[in-house]
């Protein structure tokens, strides 16, 4: 298979330059290769006219935002450390508050009524008391009418769960009496809480 010469081919152009036709075909060749470089020439020239004129905008668009990034970043880092500061003080203050609240309960029970610490003793007997009478009962009935027989159980487990819930709630009520300034109340107090306190039916 026979390859057609470029037309655009040097070689070819001055070999068809000889005759009068080939002169004008090259010719309008040059002329159509003048053009195309002019437009990627005038293109060149536009693109660097361009440019010249948009790069200095955008560098400076640039500049303006990072100053202003630089700028937040300077917020941030004297909040940041603001922060810091609020947090030891917060932190400070809550030691402070922690250790003095403690020294205050502790002197106001000291010189609680006696009943109160004797109450929180016999709560955490019974406690123990309450755990120990837990128990089950198994049987088995018979139908009258079918005569089939059937397993029966019984646990009195709620009540022990509802008696010690009952006891802990007491303790931490009689402990908080222990804070209270005027201390004439708490027999009585101490009094209706232990009447109040659910029984537990053995099974």
């Amino acid at each position: 298979m026979t390859t057609m010469p470029d037309p655009r081919d040097d070689k070819f152009l001055q070999a068809i330059r000889t005759s009068e036709l080939g002169a004008r075909i090259a010719a309008d060749i040059d002329s159509q290769r003048l053009a195309d470089r002019q437009q990627l020439a005038d293109e060149l020239a536009k693109i660097d006219e361009d440019t010249e004129k948009a790069y200095p905008k955008a560098v400076a668009a640039f500049e303006k935002q990072a100053a202003e990034v630089r700028k937040l970043e300077e917020q941030l880092q004297t909040a940041r450390g603001k922060l810091a500061q609020l947090a030891g003080a917060r932190t400070a203050l809550s030691a402070t508050y922690t250790a003095r609240r403690a020294d205050l309960e502790m002197d106001l029970a000291k010189s609680a009524s006696p009943l109160i610490r004797e109450f929180v003793t016999w709560c955490h007997e019974e406690l123990d008391r309450t755990r120990k009478l837990l128990s089950t009962r198994y049987w088995t009935e018979s139908n009258p009418v079918t005569r089939r027989r059937q397993d029966r159980c019984e646990s009195n487990s709620d009540q022990v769960n509802a008696r010690r819930a009952a006891l802990m709630a007491a303790i931490e009520a009689a402990n908080d009496m222990a804070l209270i300034a005027d201390q004439s109340g708490v027999p009585q107090a101490l009094g209706t809480i232990k009447g109040n306190l659910p029984e537990v039916r053995e099974v």
